[in-house]
């Protein structure tokens, strides 16, 4: 809010139409009231009436003192000289809003003027907010590899190489880890090792049983609907058939581990997975007939490391701490201002119509007068 600047109104007083003069050897006096101070951006406003008995105090100066309350420190010091016409007083400290102040009228030093009436303001603060901001989240992020799946036909009749297939965790086809459609290699430590350690001499593979696929890999395939019969072999490799031979299905992963000869040598084991199929009349062929061969090879390189990417997102949390109460005069000109600020919301409630009257005069009006929260 704007703070408008209170100007000096002329003022002449008679008496039996004859100027009023000091009694010879009288100290000039002056009668001080409706103190008002405020902020007016980042400066400390001020405001006072002036009454004096008679002309002596005319050429008098005054000095008003903005008060650090925190320290009791003087931050600055006004000076403000008297003229015969002078019944207000309005000025503004240079220096930086103090967090709370007060305002002090005195007669400077080598001064020869009496003061009395209000000379000092409550303790004012401009409610100037404070915020702490606090960095309260950190969130980390784990990056993995994706492990694909791949099928492998086996190498069976081509027209019927769809019918019996196995799914290897790792491995894609094509891919240069497959030969001949039924040839599979793993390496030690590799995403096809399921293990969980690299370097320890042996992989083991998760292999699942696929049946009746529609494998982009096999274009002369059409599965059938279902098969009549399934055998395979080894008997490990039971719980990897699916649970009905009808449609197209996949069963459970299973782990086949395969320890390297003396920790070094590449290993080998052949599973062979004969599968008869009965189909509508008119399918041909009807029987598909597949070998696989899983093969763990020895690491030549170091193991790989596991990537991981950290981070940090900020959330600020912000504490507003209140000041003082504002009250707040808007004149009939347009013109508003904060005329004065109470840490006592009580005071400023009943003081707050009287002071804005005073800040707008008579011939502006006080339009409206209220307190900031909480009180207004």
């Amino acid at each position: 809010m704007n703070f408008a600047k209170l100007l000096t109104v002329p003022a002449v007083l008679l008496l039996s139409g004859v100027m009023a003069v000091p009694a010879f050897g009288q100290t000039p006096s002056a009668t001080i009231s409706n103190l008002l101070a405020g902020c007016k951006g980042n400066k400390v406003c001020f405001g006072f009436d002036v009454v004096t008995t008679d002309f002596g105090a005319s050429g008098q100066d005054i000095a008003v003192d903005l008060i650090n309350a925190n320290t009791n420190t003087v931050q600055e010091t006004l000076t403000e000289q008297l003229t015969a016409d002078t019944t207000r007083v309005g000025d503004c400290f240079t220096t930086s809003v103090p967090a709370k102040f007060t305002v002090k009228i005195r007669v400077p030093a080598g001064g020869n003027l009496n003061l009395s009436g209000t000379l000092t303001t409550d303790i004012l603060s401009c409610g100037t907010p404070t915020t702490t901001t606090t960095t309260t989240t950190t969130t980390t992020t784990t990056t993995t590899t994706t492990v694909p799946a791949g099928l492998i036909p086996g190498g069976g009749p081509v027209r019927s190489d769809c019918y019996v297939e196995l799914s290897v965790v790792g491995i894609d086809n094509p891919g240069p880890d497959v030969r001949s459609g039924r040839v599979v290699s793993c390496t030690d430590g590799d995403p096809c090792d399921t293990d969980g350690e690299c370097g320890n001499g042996s992989c083991t593979f998760s292999v699942a049983v696929c049946i009746n696929q529609t494998d982009p890999n096999l274009p002369a395939c059409q599965p059938p609907s279902g098969l009549q019969t399934l055998f395979v072999n080894p008997t490990n490799l039971a719980g990897a058939v699916p649970g009905s031979l009808d449609g197209s299905a996949c069963g459970n992963f299973v782990a086949i581990p395969l320890p390297l000869k003396n920790g070094t040598q590449p290993a080998m084991v052949r599973v062979r997975l004969p599968a008869n199929a009965t189909a509508a009349t008119g399918i041909s062929p009807r029987r598909d007939r597949d070998t696989f061969v899983l093969k763990c090879l020895p690491r030549t390189t170091p193991c790989p490391t596991t990537s991981t990417t950290t981070t940090t997102t900020t959330t600020s949390t912000t504490t507003t701490t209140p000041g003082g109460v504002n009250c707040v005069a808007l004149c009939g000109d347009g013109t508003s201002s904060v005329v004065a600020t109470c840490i006592d919301p009580v005071k400023c409630k009943g003081n707050c119509g009287a002071l804005c009257d005073k800040f707008c005069g008579t011939h502006m009006l006080c339009k409206t007068a209220e307190c900031t929260a909480p009180c207004g």
